[in-house]
C-alpha cells in the first residue's frame, strides 16, 4: 500500500495494489494558502486565476474569499480553460 499527499505517475510500488491519496479539502487548504500569500510572501494585492474546473474553482474561490476577509485587494477570479487537455489519471 502507498499513501501520498499528491498524485504521482506510478502510485503503487512493485507488488502493491492499493493506493491512497490523502488531501485536505478546500476549506482547509484555502486558509493555508492565504496565510502563505499574505503572511509569508506579504502580498496585499492578489490576482486569482483558475482553470475553470471543479477542482480549481473551489480552491480559487476559497483563497479569494479568505484574502478579502484579511483586507487584501483581490482582482476577481479569471476562469480560463487550459489549451491542452490534462492527462487522465492512470
Amino acid at each position: 500500500m502507498t499513501v501520498s499527499p499528491s498524485a504521482i505517475t506510478r502510485p503503487c510500488r512493485p507488488g502493491e495494489d492499493t493506493f491512497h491519496r490523502v488531501l485536505s479539502n478546500d476549506a482547509a487548504r484555502a486558509p493555508a494558502a492565504t496565510q502563505y500569500i499574505s503572511g509569508t510572501v506579504g502580498s496585499t494585492k492578489v490576482f486569482v486565476i483558475d482553470d475553470a474546473s471543479e477542482y480549481g474553482k473551489g480552491i480559487a474561490d476559497g483563497v479569494a474569499d479568505t484574502l478579502v476577509a484579511r483586507s487584501s485587494t483581490v482582482t476577481p477570479c479569471s476562469r480560463s480553460r487550459p489549451t491542452s487537455p490534462r492527462p487522465s489519471p492512470r
